[in-house]
């Protein structure tokens, strides 16, 4: 299963070379008219998933991308900034590294920040 890294939004779900892709948009993250996103590739999204989900509510699962044959079945998480006037529909994975409303950003960092606050919640008192 895939949880969810934030408390976000569903706003867009749709079928591409990397198979089934999930945007989440993180209200909660916002900066300079940008919102933060995440972005799912290569899952099978759970389709009773509501519109509003809570991090760590799993999203999916990693699913085998048909073509793709070489490459084993795996995440591929991407987060970005996005300006606010962006509508969404007009990226996809082969326009968002040079889309000019798109601001990449490294997953890594937010990852690190997500385990250690949760790392934090659980520790003994």
């Amino acid at each position: 299963m895939i949880p969810a890294i934030f408390d976000g939004i569903i706003v867009r779900d749709h079928q591409d070379f990397l198979g089934q892709t999930l945007y989440i948009q993180h209200e909660q993250f916002q900066q300079n008219s940008k919102t933060l996103y995440s972005l799912y590739a290569h899952i099978a999204i759970n389709d009773k998933l509501p519109k509003k989900i809570a991090r760590d509510m799993p999203i999916g699962v990693i699913a085998e991308v048909p073509g793709l044959s070489p490459v084993p079945p795996h995440l591929h998480l991407s987060m970005a900034w996005l300006e606010n006037t962006l509508d969404t529909t007009s990226i996809n994975w082969n326009n968002i590294a040079s889309h000019e409303s798109v601001h990449l950003v490294d997953p890594l960092g937010f990852v690190r920040n997500n385990l250690e606050m949760t790392q934090n919640l659980n520790a003994p008192f």
